[in-house]
């Protein structure tokens, strides 16, 4: 599987447009302690109480042939038209298409072969329809320091600008003021 061509990766991340996201890989680096990657006990989630909406923990599968949504903040679940939570991203992403799937996999795969963190940027419609774009900071957890097991991240999306008024007249989805 490939990354999509219109995502970039940026391994070791130095600089950071969002605040949140910059929060959580600081937090990820002082949690490192000497080692390569922090383990999945080192990860204290009343320790980021302001950063739990975003956040997300994904079990990594068969050595990253898939992964498993252990935690999905509030902010990110309601971007999923089905509870996430407990599904592999096979299942949970399906409905946004096979291209975001393999996309999203080879995504988080790039993070278990490389074992570093990284900011992902990239379309916010693979995600999300109103999205302009994602930014991400994705980081490894190992209890070993060599083998990934779990993928700690937190996503910020930037939301379109409604252009089509007729969706606030309620839930008819009315497209024009003449159906009044």
């Amino acid at each position: 599987m490939d990354i999509p061509e219109d995502v970039t990766i940026e391994f070791g991340p130095r600089s950071f447009t969002r605040f949140e996201l910059a929060a959580n890989h600081d937090y990820w680096v002082s949690k490192l302690r000497g080692r390569r990657m922090p383990s999945r006990s080192d990860i204290v989630p009343a320790e980021l109480t302001p950063q739990l909406p975003q956040i997300l923990l994904a079990d990594v599968l068969e050595d990253g042939k898939d992964f498993r949504y252990r935690l999905l903040g509030t902010r990110l679940t309601r971007y999923f038209p089905v509870k996430a939570t407990g599904k592999t991203f096979t299942e949970a992403l399906a409905p946004f298409g096979v291209a975001t799937v393999a996309g999203t996999i080879a995504v988080y795969q790039s993070i278990v072969n490389e074992r570093q963190a990284a900011l992902i940027k990239g379309p916010g419609e693979y995600y999300h329809q109103d999205a302009k774009t994602f930014e991400a900071v994705l980081m490894p957890l190992s209890d070993d320091d060599v083998h990934v097991a779990m993928i700690f991240g937190a996503f910020e999306f930037e939301l379109r600008k409604s252009t089509n008024h007729a969706r606030k007249f309620g839930p008819r989805g009315l497209t024009s003021l003449d159906e009044f």
